[in-house]
C-alpha cells in the first residue's frame, strides 16, 4: 500500500529497548518504554496534542516531504499554488525532549484561476512527525511517510506503537482518514474565494 496518490501529480519492535545514561548520578531510561508497547490503545495526551496541533497543521504543508513536488507547483506558478494538509491524530507521546505524533494525513495542492479553485497533486497515508521545542516555539523537525509497496506495513509498524500501527493501517484500508472537503474549504478561504467556488482539475 503506502502513500496513496489521489489526484494527478505517497512498530516499534515488540522487544524492550532502553538506552541508559547517567544524569546527575541517576540512571534515566529514555526512548521507547515498555508501557507504550504493551498498551491496547494508542497513547494519547489530548492536552499535549492540542498544544502541538497548530504547529503541525501550519508547518506540515511546507515540509519537503509534502511540498517537494506537485503538478501545479512545477508547471502552473501563475495560479500561486499552495499545499494544504488535513491530519487525523492516531497517537502522541514524549520521547526524551521530543514529541512524537502518529497521523493519517491527506495533503493536496491548490491554486486559483479566476473565480475557481484548481486542484493539483494530492497524497494521503500514515506518517510520523517529530515536534521539538517548547510551547510558543514548537517546530516540526522530522516528517516521515510510510514506505510504498510491500514494505509499507512493516514501515508503519516501526514508526508507530503496536496499537497505533493497527489503527493507522485500519484507517488507511477503510478510507477513514481525512478527505479533500476540508482542504477545499481551507483553500477557498486562503485564496479569497466564496464557499461555493467550483473546483477544477489542474
Amino acid at each position: 500500500m503506502g502513500r496513496q496518490p489521489v489526484a494527478p501529480a505517497r512498530v516499534l519492535p515488540t522487544m524492550r529497548r532502553f538506552r541508559w545514561f547517567a544524569a546527575g548520578g541517576a540512571v534515566v531510561a529514555v526512548a521507547v518504554t515498555w508501557w507504550l508497547l504493551a498498551r491496547d490503545e494508542p497513547p494519547m495526551d489530548e492536552a499535549l496534542l492540542e498544544s502541538v496541533r497548530p504547529t503541525i497543521h501550519e508547518q506540515l504543508p511546507r515540509s519537503r516531504e509534502v511540498s517537494g513536488g506537485g503538478m501545479l507547483t512545477g508547471s502552473r506558478q501563475d495560479l500561486r499554488p499552495r499545499w494544504f494538509c488535513a491530519e487525523k491524530p492516531i497517537e502522541i507521546w514524549r520521547q526524551g525532549t521530543d514529541i512524537r505524533v502518529g497521523l493519517v494525513t491527506h495533503c493536496a495542492e491548490y491554486g486559483r484561476d479566476g473565480d475557481a479553485l484548481v486542484s493539483g497533486t494530492a497524497v494521503s497515508g500514515a506518517m510520523a512527525v517529530t515536534v521539538t521545542g517548547e510551547p510558543g516555539s514548537y517546530r516540526l523537525s522530522k516528517v516521515r511517510w510510510g514506505s510504498d509497496g510491500a514494505a509499507h506495513v512493516s514501515s508503519i509498524e516501526r514508526m508507530f506503537t503496536p496499537a497505533g500501527a493497527r489503527e493507522a493501517l485500519q484507517a488507511e484500508r477503510g478510507g477513514h482518514g481525512p478527505g479533500s472537503a476540508t482542504l477545499e474549504e481551507e483553500a477557498r478561504r486562503h485564496f479569497g474565494l466564496p464557499p461555493n467556488a467550483p473546483v477544477l482539475p489542474g
